[in-house]
């Protein structure tokens, strides 16, 4: 893609994410969100209900911050750890639902699976070895492919315009990465 861009966390919740989404979303406005999330969120039993209402109000919050942008919702891969691949199943189910009534809403959201990956795809109980990121990767390189097919892509909004100090080796700055309206600049 011309804008290789990208944004990750690694080891967060949906809700962390969601906490995050509205500010990176409306500020980079990217074209493609890809979304392998809520494995940090399946606990137990009673994490799973929250965990799926969590990213069907993630998805939701995408596709109206970014109503362009096609949003890839990725089954969430096979583990060995008990706390969390007893729910695993159930919780895919659901973002096939979530992904199925975000699409009859005229939303472009996809679901992505990633159930070619197996127990010899892992490094440790919840994340891929080497062979197993190549797996997702192709699915979800898969799903980018389908989605344009589809003609769901379209080029990345134009990024915010940029502010330059005429001041060498200085450039404006938020103090503390604050995103609240009103927060104060700085030069630095």
């Amino acid at each position: 893609m011309s804008d290789p861009d990208n944004e990750g966390h690694s080891g967060y919740r949906i809700d962390q994410i969601a906490a995050l989404a509205d500010a990176s979303l409306t500020r980079y406005r990217p074209n493609v969100v890809t979304l392998h999330i809520g494995t940090n969120d399946l606990q137990g039993a009673s994490e799973v209900d929250s965990a799926i209402a969590r990213l069907r109000s993630l998805v939701n919050q995408i596709t109206a911050d970014v109503p362009d942008a096609t949003v890839l919702v990725a089954s969430l891969v096979v583990s060995t750890s008990s706390s969390e691949e007893r729910f695993r199943g159930t919780y895919n189910q659901a973002t096939r639902q979530i992904v199925s009534d975000a699409q009859a809403a005229g939303k472009r959201v996809a679901f992505v699976d990633m159930s070619s990956l197996t127990t010899a795809d892992l490094a440790d109980p919840l994340h891929p070895n080497d062979s197993g990121y190549q797996k997702m990767a192709d699915a979800f390189h898969r799903g980018v492919q389908s989605a344009d097919s589809a003609g769901w892509l379209k080029n990345p909004a134009p990024a915010p315009a940029r502010v330059q100090s005429g001041i060498a080796g200085k450039c404006m700055d938020v103090n503390g990465a604050g995103t609240a309206d009103g927060t104060a600049v700085q030069t630095w």
